[in-house]
């Protein structure tokens, strides 16, 4: 039997990105983005490109944090803005559910992504945060056998 030829781009995502098709376009792979000229899908295809990517590397902890800062050097408050909120709430959990402090204190997912990006250091959890993260991701806790949402 013959393997299904995709028709189009959206025919051929991944997995979880599939989901966001109409908010992308069709180079919403590329590796690069220029923060001061870029597009709503632009955005949105960078942050889903950049959860695959780290994921597919195991990056975690300091590495991701490190790697993450570097990957989004130049975006501001306006950058995010043009983010689908979904796409950056599963952007947030993903850098937390990886040992990546974002800090969740009432103010919104944007600035506080931003707060991490201009941070000089990684911040380093505090006991009750990692309890708080436990809580917050009930999915991945070994101790409620229900398996963890992946995108």
């Amino acid at each position: 039997m013959a393997t299904a030829i995709p028709n189009n781009w959206r025919d051929s995502l991944p997995l979880g990105v599939a989901a966001y098709a109409k908010l992308i376009d069709e180079d919403w792979d590329e590796f690069t983005i220029n923060t001061t000229t870029c597009t709503v899908k632009q955005v949105n295809g960078f942050l889903l490109h950049r959860i695959l990517f780290y994921r597919s590397r195991y990056y975690a902890d300091l590495q991701l944090w490190e790697y993450f800062r570097e990957d989004f050097i130049g975006w501001t408050a306006d950058t995010w803005a043009l983010g689908n909120i979904y796409i950056i709430w599963d952007f947030r959990d993903f850098l937390r559910e990886n040992g990546v402090f974002v800090p969740i204190n009432g103010g919104t997912i944007r600035d506080n992504i931003q707060q991490v990006l201009n941070a000089e250091e990684e911040h380093e959890w505090t006991p009750q945060e990692i309890e708080h993260q436990k809580k917050f991701n009930s999915r991945g806790n070994p101790n409620n056998g229900q398996p963890q949402a992946t995108l």
